[in-house]
């Protein structure tokens, strides 16, 4: 894969994200892979190195999406001697192995809704800053069975913030949108900050959407618990500092002030401005998370 392409797909990658969050990326991202097995045209012989290609750009994206990472480590293990002279039939295998990836996908994702639940009591005034399918999906389900709530919407990048909007306007989630700077104004009106993050790492820390750790120093510093959506496919062997956090330079214009700024796709959050883990099997107070992972 030519560099260009590469840089590409870590782009696609990073636009899913803001919008989809981890979870949604690593589902249409194993989906995508399953039609582009399905379409490709090639000999028995070349379909291993190309699907190994792949394999290794997914591994090297800019953050890495650590779901989508250990799925597809998973499936290479799997993988292992399946490769042979029947196309047809190694395609099918390649099919059935993803398949079951997305349905584990799926489960984690109702697991953590179920979770996530717990974490909403009657008249809470939730911060939610980004775009994780686990909490929308939250909010949705506590609406529906009529758990009444509010939530504070920190407008950042509409691209990011447009999907918790919809959501909310579309379910009727009683809601206010204010500017994610203007934040300080409105933090004695809440008593919880719901965050998703795409890799938590063995030092301690969580990857998360830009901006976070702002948020989570202002909530910690008023005493106000930080829910933190992390299922356990997003525990990851590396690091924070190997999570290859993508960095970019603009040219902008401002009146007739020209300037180079230099922008982060996301930010790194202390573990131990976190109250609570929020996982598929629970809600782990974080000092005991920590002792059971040796943080």
């Amino acid at each position: 894969m030519k560099n260009e392409d590469r840089q590409n797909l870590y782009k696609l990658f990073r636009d899913h994200g803001d919008v989809l969050g981890a979870h949604g990326t690593a589902l249409v991202s194993l989906e995508a892979f399953i039609r582009s097995i399905q379409d490709l045209k090639c000999p028995a012989d070349k379909l291993e190195p190309l699907v190994t290609e792949l394999i290794q750009s997914i591994k090297n994206a800019e953050p890495q999406i650590t779901p989508l990472v250990h799925l597809i480590e998973d499936f290479e293990a799997e993988m292992t001697g399946q490769f042979s002279d029947d196309l047809k039939a190694t395609k099918a295998k390649i099919t059935t192995i993803l398949n079951a990836k997305i349905d584990r996908l799926k489960d984690i994702g109702e697991q953590m809704t179920v979770s996530g639940l717990k974490c909403i009591d009657r008249y809470d005034v939730i911060i939610v800053y980004s775009t994780s399918a686990s909490i929308r999906d939250t909010l949705v389900k506590a609406h529906k069975i009529g758990k009444p709530f509010e939530v504070l919407i920190l407008k950042q990048d509409f691209t990011k913030t447009r999907k918790l909007i919809w959501t909310a306007s579309g379910e009727k989630i009683d809601h206010e949108v204010i500017p994610e700077y203007n934040l300080s104004n409105f933090i004695t009106k809440a008593n919880k900050f719901f965050l998703g993050s795409i890799s938590i790492t063995p030092d301690n820390k969580a990857v998360c959407p830009l901006g976070s750790a702002e948020v989570v120093s202002l909530c910690h510093l008023n005493k106000i618990p930080v829910y933190l959506f992390a299922n356990s496919l997003k525990f990851s062997h590396k690091a924070s500092g190997a999570h290859k956090i993508h960095e970019k330079r603009e040219s902008r214009i401002d009146g007739q002030t020209s300037y180079s700024m230099t922008i982060h796709s996301h930010c790194i959050v202390d573990l131990n401005h976190v109250d609570f883990i929020v996982r598929e099997d629970g809600v782990i107070p974080r000092d005991v998370f920590c002792k059971k992972a040796g943080c």
